[in-house]
């Protein structure tokens, strides 16, 4: 048996945050919600309905060396899964993250300029459809005088 190194360490913080969200997906529950039914088994007191207690989730994720054994436990009861088959899961999910991760290419971070460019570009497209918009407005509000008066006219 060997000491637990950086890497190792890195891993099962990985692991840990893994089969924490693996387990709060299988139940469908929020963020929010999830940390209010993990509170009982930390020992943490309830919550009122107005507080927000997802900054637990949030500090997990953070610091995921904090994430008690009892929290663990607990997420593979709420979720209805022994230990054993939620870290399987999620130790499944980061193989799959790491596969695709392999299978894409490198992004290239584009310079400032090209951020800029790319934002130009945005913002002229967001321009044409605004006109467009006020041009079909500007239809619209011609059109519907013409058709009020046309209708009163067929009602007479």
């Amino acid at each position: 048996m060997g000491d637990v190194d950086q890497d190792d360490r890195a891993e099962l913080e990985r692991l840990v945050l893994a089969a924490m969200e693996v387990a709060r997906e299988r139940t469908g529950l929020d963020r929010e919600a999830w940390a209010r039914r993990l509170r009982p088994a930390l020992r943490l007191p309830a919550a009122t309905p107005e507080q927000k207690v997802r900054n637990n989730w949030y500090a997990w994720r953070a610091k995921p060396w904090t994430v008690p054994a009892v929290a663990l436990l607990a997420a593979g009861r709420v979720a209805g899964m022994p230990l054993e088959s939620l870290i399987g899961a999620a130790a499944q999910r980061l193989a799959e993250e790491e596969q695709r991760a392999d299978r894409q290419p490198e992004q290239v971070h584009p310079s400032a300029e090209g951020r800029l460019a790319r934002l130009e570009r945005e913002v002229a497209e967001q321009q044409r459809v605004i006109d467009e918009l006020r041009e079909e407005l500007d239809r619209r509000s011609v059109r519907e005088p013409a058709q009020d008066e046309q209708r009163r006219r067929a009602r007479s």
